[in-house]
Formats: C-alpha cells, sequence, structure tokens
C-alpha cells in the first residue's frame, strides 16, 4: 500500500534518482546461497533491536495566532506517522546496510544472514503499524492553508484550503514546517513500498513459489534502488528537522 502525501508550498517531487554501485562478483555468485540460507525454517530472529526514534515536537515552544492553529494541529497529526516511518525504514536500512557490507567482503556471510533475518521477523509488525498511522494522516480533515494561489499539489491530499490576509511569519514558519514533513513522509513512502515488495519476495522464496536465482535478481535490484531512496529520506528528514511549528 502507498500513500501520497502532498506538500503546502512545493510542486510534487519527480521519481526518486537510481543509486549507482557495482555489484561485487564474489558477492552476487554467493547471495543466491545467502538468500537461500536466510529463508530457512530454522533461522530465529534476534531481540536486541535498534529502533530510531523521530522527535518529539510536543515540546517545542509553538507561536500565538489563531490563523498557525490549523498547522500546528497538522504538524502533531504527522508525528505518529513520521514515527512508524523511522521505525519501519530501520528494519529496510538494516538490510541495504548489511548488503553493503556483504558486498565489500566487510562481513561473513554468516553474519549477514544473520542481520538479515533479524529485521525479516519483525518486518511484517512495522509495516502494519506504519499503514496504519500513514492511513489515519491521510483520512484526516484538519488541513494547513496554503498562501492564496499557492500550488497545492495531488487534489484530496493536499493541505490546500485557500488562506485570506497576509501571513504573519509563525505562519509561514508552520506552514513550511508541514510541508517538509510531508516531503519526508513521501519519501519513507517510497522507500517502503520497496522493502514492502522485497519481504513479499523472501516469504515466496520461503514458501518456494519464488527460485532462488530469481530472488537474488530482484534482490539486486532491490538493494541499489533503495539505496537511493533511504538517502533521499534522510536528506528529507534532516532538513524537516531543521523547521518549527
Amino acid at each position: 500500500m502507498s500513500y501520497l502525501f502532498s506538500e503546502t508550498e512545493e510542486s510534487p517531487r519527480g521519481a526518486w534518482a537510481f543509486a549507482g554501485g557495482v555489484v561485487v562478483g564474489a558477492a552476487v555468485v554467493a547471495l543466491v546461497w545467502a538468500l537461500t540460507t536466510l529463508v530457512s525454517p530454522g533461522a530465529t530472529g534476534g531481540s536486541d533491536r535498534n529502533r530510531a526514534a523521530a522527535p518529539d515536537d510536543s515540546a517545542r515552544p509553538r507561536p500565538a495566532g489563531v490563523a498557525a492553529e490549523p498547522c500546528h494541529a497538522v504538524h502533531d497529526i504527522q508525528t505518529p506517522a513520521l514515527r512508524a516511518a523511522t521505525t519501519a525504514l530501520q528494519d529496510w536500512r538494516v538490510h541495504v546496510d548489511t548488503m553493503n557490507a556483504f558486498a565489500a567482503d566487510e562481513i561473513t556471510r554468516e553474519k549477514a544472514n544473520e542481520d538479515w533475518d533479524r529485521t525479516r521477523h519483525h518486518a511484517t509488525e512495522d509495516l502494519a503499524a506504519y499503514d496504519e498511522a500513514a492511513a489515519a494522516y491521510a483520512a484526516r480533515t484538519t488541513r494547513c492553508p496554503t498562501p492564496t494561489g499557492a500550488t497545492t499539489g495531488t487534489a484530496g491530499t493536499a493541505d490546500a484550503v485557500d488562506a485570506s490576509g497576509p501571513a504573519d511569519a509563525s505562519v509561514t514558519a508552520c506552514r513550511a514546517a508541514v510541508s517538509a514533513r510531508n516531503l519526508t513522509l513521501r519519501a519513507a513512502d517510497a522507500a517502503l513500498a520497496t522493502w514492502r515488495e522485497h519481504v513479499l519476495q523472501m516469504e515466496m522464496l520461503r514458501d518456494g513459489t519464488m527460485t532462488g536465482d530469481t530472488a537474488a535478481k530482484l534482490w539486486e535490484k532491490s538493494w541499489k534502488v533503495g539505496s537511493a531512496q533511504l538517502k533521499a529520506y534522510d536528506e528529507a528528514a534532516q532538513r524537516s528537522a531543521a523547521t518549527t511549528c
């Protein structure tokens, strides 16, 4: 499932860039074996999971003014979805980073399998939690007003209520924050779509409906695309963290 998160003041971005990278020959040859070992029924996940928590914005000072209240509300509603995305993306990040290390011969196949298996065991749960939070945000009725005449983005999802009169600095700042957080959610949604596909492919390999060769080829593609998407997410999150509302 994918959610469209539109910005308040920025037009929708294009498709994320495809990351380059050369696959180390030995790693690709070993990958089929690694994937097959990874999905063996005897594999067990670890319990020492590290979850990256999204910043708690509830303690931030809020600018006064009735005009900014809708944007404050949207900003607060965004937080659960951002937190759920951060948790689910941690699974994917470990998966991609492990492959980077494995391809560079920095870790053994056994270590790679251990790390991959640790993410697989709670991936479905974390993706479901993200889906619930993202759906709640997408279904909100509150909208952060955009300046009159501004491009509002995708109909039905944009914070696109025209604001009357000039906006003060606090309203402008809050609009920018909501916009930046929406861009972060869009980047997260794209990355999680790739992760979701890979989780499904792992299950297909486990139940015998996908061959090891096919799984390895699809994983190589997901790895490269995922690397680019995670980078885009990190950049969007960094810009978002610099805003206030």
